[in-house]
């Protein structure tokens, strides 16, 4: 039976059994999870020390430590990404129709896509194109079924306001 009891269920290894012989049943397991690279293994073992939540009172002071870095980090990666944002916006620029169509949206509040081509002197298919696409971009609300009106966001009045197109 090598190495096992006659009792059914009952696993016993016998003293034959090396340390290691078997690393998905060692207890001193040193290998790097499947798919790390060897340099990685501190750090997943750090993160995996950090997801432990042991009290306050009984924490390493590296652990301290790490904690306090990761949410430095995640403070600095939030302000980073407002900080993104506001670039993003800056040079968002839209075509002249869809100024025109978000111009229309803003002194109308509401619009379909006939009014806007009539109104702007182009194709009703190119007022329907830039509507959409103001409402992909959230400068527009699009309607919940057909037919209905576009309404014009708070992106896109502010849009309008920064650059001088109110009036």
């Amino acid at each position: 039976m090598s190495g096992l009891s006659r009792t059914p269920g009952k696993r016993v290894y016998g003293a034959s059994r090396t340390e290691g012989s078997n690393p998905s049943l060692s207890a001193n397991r040193r290998n790097a999870p499947c798919g790390a690279f060897p340099f990685q293994t501190q750090e997943i073992e750090m993160a995996k020390a950090v997801s432990r939540k042991a009290p306050a009172s009984k924490q390493d002071p590296v652990m301290l430590k790490l904690q306090q870095k990761i949410a430095a980090l995640q403070a600095e990666n939030a302000e980073l990404k407002i900080e993104l944002d506001q670039y993003i916006e800056k040079w968002e620029t839209l075509d002249g129709d869809a100024v025109d169509a978000l111009i229309y949206l803003s002194r109308h509040k509401t619009a379909v896509p006939k009014e806007v081509a009539k109104t702007n002197g182009v194709n009703i298919q190119i007022a329907e194109l830039y509507l959409r696409f103001l409402a992909e971009h959230h400068y527009a609300r699009a309607p919940a079924a057909a037919g209905k009106p576009y309404t014009i966001l708070h992106k896109g009045m502010r849009y309008l306001e920064e650059r001088n197109l109110l009036g």
